[in-house]
């Protein structure tokens, strides 16, 4: 099922949100706007997923309601980027929020070759934090031979190390037999997502995967 199609059958609202970057490097979300229903495809297509940022001199693109309420309030912002969940997803703001205390555990996936601070990510800055104790890091292949076929790169906050391991294991059973929608709130758990955020992301996903979901 296509992303707008799974929009349709979900019925989400969609946002706008209007983020710079913090002191961390990290997304920051100065305000965020509700899509009227009416301009709701327009603005799923124009931004072309909900994981493309938009810069602030592209808002030509969007229809003409949502243009005039983003212009309103991103006073500050550096981009915009769509977001079809009720709520802020941690992606791009995971140091922030473990600084906060609000996410306890973060991963990062890394091909062969890739590092962190490589253009594809937004640098945060974990090891100055890790150096002190404020966060931990854990480095694992997932099952792999050695780390030239890729790696993974986990934070977690001091007494809850035990999410590395976890993480582990439910992504090598991913591996083994397969990532179904209902590994999703498991994963979710372990980031520090509630149970209805998860269970929201997980209807979602399900739509994307055109199967069902009953949590």
């Amino acid at each position: 099922m296509s992303l707008e199609d799974a929009i349709m059958e979900v019925d989400p609202t969609v946002f706008v949100d209007c983020l710079r970057y913090d002191q961390n490097g990290c997304e920051d979300i100065i305000s965020s706007v509700a899509v009227p229903r009416a301009e709701r495809e327009a603005v799923i297509k124009a931004v072309s997923g909900h994981f493309r940022h938009l810069d602030l001199a592209e808002l030509d693109v969007l229809p003409p309601e949502t243009r005039g309420e983003i212009r309103s309030k991103s006073s500050g912002a550096v981009f915009a980027s769509v977001r079809i969940l009720s709520y802020p997803t941690h992606t791009n703001r995971e140091l922030t929020l473990m600084l906060a205390g609000e996410k306890p555990f973060a991963t990062f996936h890394l091909g062969p070759g890739e590092v962190l601070d490589d253009a594809m990510f937004q640098p945060q800055h974990f090891e100055q934090h890790v150096e002190v104790g404020r966060i931990v890091r854990f480095e694992s292949l997932l099952g792999r031979e050695t780390s030239e076929q890729g790696r993974c790169i986990m934070f977690a906050l001091p007494g809850e190390e035990w999410r590395f391991k976890a993480y582990e294991m439910l992504y090598l059973h991913g591996c083994r037999y397969g990532f179904s929608v209902y590994m999703e709130p498991l994963f979710g758990a372990l980031y520090g997502y509630t149970e209805a955020q998860n269970n929201e992301f997980a209807r979602l996903d399900a739509c994307l995967r055109g199967s069902d979901w009953r949590p």
